[in-house]
């Protein structure tokens, strides 16, 4: 399920699709979550045993651009499973060269993952 051109959803949408995934057999695979959809994972139960997470999009700057940029990482890959994100960094250049700061918190951001490190994440599972 790729939810990256769905721009925003109030809590009248969210609540609708979770009771849709209730109702529907199978497992689903998200990829390119945007950042709304990660705040929801990481707040509430709306990730269940159903679900999994292959990549998620992440807010970074560019210091000396002074740019923000939006940026696909895969859990697995760029984000390891770890249950601490605590002193979590990543070193990413944008495609001039530059280096990205994380315009988030890792701990906070990447919580959902954390709290279910057991899980099998993305990579196509």
């Amino acid at each position: 399920l790729d939810f990256s051109k769905v721009k925003r959803a109030n809590s009248c949408g969210i609540l609708s699709w979770y009771k849709i995934l209730e109702k529907l057999d199978g497992s689903f695979l998200y990829v390119k979550v945007p950042r709304w959809l990660v705040e929801q994972f990481n707040i509430s139960d709306f990730l269940t045993l159903k679900c999994s997470v292959e990549s998620i999009l992440a807010n970074f700057y560019c210091p000396k651009t002074d740019k923000h940029e939006t940026i696909l990482l895969t859990i697995g890959k760029e984000i390891p499973i770890q249950k601490n994100y605590e002193n979590f960094s990543l070193n990413l250049k944008n495609k001039e060269g530059f280096d990205l700061e994380m315009d988030f918190n890792p701990s906070e951001y990447f919580y959902f993952i954390a709290s279910n490190s057991e899980r099998n994440w993305g990579l196509g599972s």
